[in-house]
């Protein structure tokens, strides 16, 4: 740490101040001693890292080329090559490269190529040689399996899975979970991922399993399913889960909630019943079809004439084989009489109705005559007082 802060200073000089003599004497053109760092020394595969190069230029000439960064452990460039331009007299320049991180152990090195001396009348003098800088200090990378900001080493150490970000499931990733192992920390009822402060036992937030804002000490139901907690609790379901047995359909609507291989009524055919028609006289049940079974079956009849009108329905015209009426073979009263069976009782409804009327109105009338009997008053005739005669 020392020795990155160390280079950051002379970052910040040579990019205000340029190099002094002292400094030029060890490198005249190309790279100051200790010029090549990384942003970290320790990383997580797949992160970003840059990698930083101080070039220099002590000649009074100019200088230009192009700039690569290796990675020495597999001798890869990182990045493409980047062309520079860099004044005489003391310049220097700070180039970077990002490098995505990969597992194991890492050093940088900077290497000029096609460098070319440029005097003021701007001619230009090809150097002949590739200038290499110093490795970097190593850089060590390591795996993180699951991405929980843990790298799999530690976890190993720590007792969590490197293969789960949350090992305890508490809603907290391992790597910023107080205490990836317990759920609850503080053990005050309130899981780590919810606890306002994980490590308080004072301060909590009640469990709330649906999250409908009712805590479940007072939520009738727990689960959300659409089932009381008490009801749950006779039929044998959880109460804390809205799909108990975990067939993917919800307790309410699942017919079978403890059994994850099926959720829907199984509905069993039942045998359809075989109903028997009464046989005119002289016909036999083969011939008359008089047993009717409901249970369909495909049959063909090559004879059977279809040429029938819209008005010709059951009850009506139907021929069979041999062309004869079935109507004929049946008493006179099923054949097409019904509609004249019915205006029949439809007319004795009507005189029948008529006959009450007439009677209602008859009783009527005589009501009205004997009220009106008795409202006429005959007036009694009072008899006259006779005067005695007396006799003188």
């Amino acid at each position: 740490m020392k020795n990155f802060f160390y280079k950051i200073l002379l970052l910040i000089i040579f990019s205000t101040f340029g190099l002094g003599a002292s400094t030029v004497s060890a490198a005249q053109i190309g790279f100051v001693k200790s010029n090549i760092w990384a942003s970290k020394t320790t990383a997580i595969a797949g992160n970003p890292i840059t990698i930083f190069v101080v070039l220099v230029n002590s000649e009074s000439d100019g200088l230009e080329g192009d700039l690569t960064f290796i990675d020495n452990s597999t001798n890869a460039n990182v990045g493409s090559a980047r062309p520079f331009t860099l004044a005489g007299g003391g310049t220097s320049n700070v180039l970077s490269v990002v490098w995505t991180a990969a597992a194991g152990e890492h050093q940088f090195l900077a290497k000029i190529t096609n460098a070319v001396s440029v005097d003021n009348f701007g001619n230009r003098t090809p150097l002949g040689a590739d200038i290499l800088s110093e490795l970097s200090d190593a850089i060590m990378v390591k795996v993180d399996s699951d991405s929980d900001g843990v790298t799999d080493d530690v976890e190993e150490e720590n007792g969590t899975d490197p293969n789960n970000p949350d090992t305890d499931d508490d809603g907290v990733n391992d790597g910023t979970d107080p205490n990836p192992t317990n759920p609850d920390t503080d053990d005050d009822g309130d899981p780590d991922g919810t606890d306002p402060n994980p490590t308080d036992g004072s301060v909590f937030t009640p469990p709330d399993t649906d999250h409908d804002g009712a805590p479940d000490a007072t939520d009738s139901d727990i689960d959300n399913d659409g089932i009381y907690n008490w009801v749950e609790t006779g039929d044998g379901t959880d109460p804390y889960k809205a799909d108990t047995d975990g067939d993917g359909t919800r307790d309410k609507q699942d017919a079978y909630p403890l059994d994850p291989t099926r959720s829907k009524v199984e509905v069993v055919a039942e045998p359809l019943a075989t109903i028997s028609l009464p046989l005119p006289e002289g016909e036999t049940q083969e011939r008359a079809g008089a047993n009717v079974i409901t249970t369909p079956t495909t049959t063909e009849n090559t004879n059977l004439n279809t040429n029938f009108t819209s008005g010709e329905v059951l009850g009506e015209k139907i021929e069979n084989n041999g062309g004869k009426e079935i109507n004929s073979r049946w008493p006179w009263w099923l054949k097409g009489l019904g509609i004249l069976w019915l205006l029949l009782l439809l007319i004795l409804l009507i005189m029948t109705r008529k006959r009450k009327v007439g009677t209602v109105e008859t009783k009527t009338e005589e009501l009205k005559m004997e009220e009106g009997i008795k409202r006429v008053v005959i007036p009694t005739p009072v008899p006259k007082k006779i005067k005695p005669v007396v006799k003188k």
